[in-house]
């Protein structure tokens, strides 16, 4: 049984050469830029490994047993939602099937229907 280790914790630094341990650092990673980021957002960044088993069932004298457990990690990162200020959008039908669309005024970001002091006139 050369080769063989018992499963724990500690062996997600080195199953499968590491791979599920350096997916986790890219995660975190991410997680502690955003915190970095957004440093007045404190809602928290969470990671979360997981870790799904499945019987592998064989029969041995008419009796079905467990012969193996087959496992899959998922691994999950999630941070605050980013979220803009609330902007103004005017409802506008256009073209000859009078489609709606909106229409928002750069000038005047909480106003789509600002007027802007060169409307309808040229500035020189």
């Amino acid at each position: 049984m050369a080769g063989l280790e018992k499963f724990s914790l500690a062996s997600l630094a080195t199953i499968d050469n590491g791979r599920i341990a350096a997916n986790f650092q890219q995660l975190l990673d991410a997680a502690i830029r955003d915190c970095q980021d957004r440093p007045n957002d404190e809602k928290p960044r969470k990671l979360l490994i997981e870790m799904q088993i499945c019987p592998v069932t064989g029969i041995v004298n008419g009796q079905v047993i467990c012969e193996n457990v087959n496992g899959a990690f998922q691994l999950k990162s999630t941070v605050p939602t980013r979220k803009t200020a609330v902007y103004s959008f005017g409802l506008r039908t256009v073209g000859k099937e009078n489609k709606p669309t909106l229409i928002f005024n750069n000038a005047s970001l909480d106003n789509a229907d600002q007027a802007t002091f060169f409307d309808g006139d040229d500035a020189e």
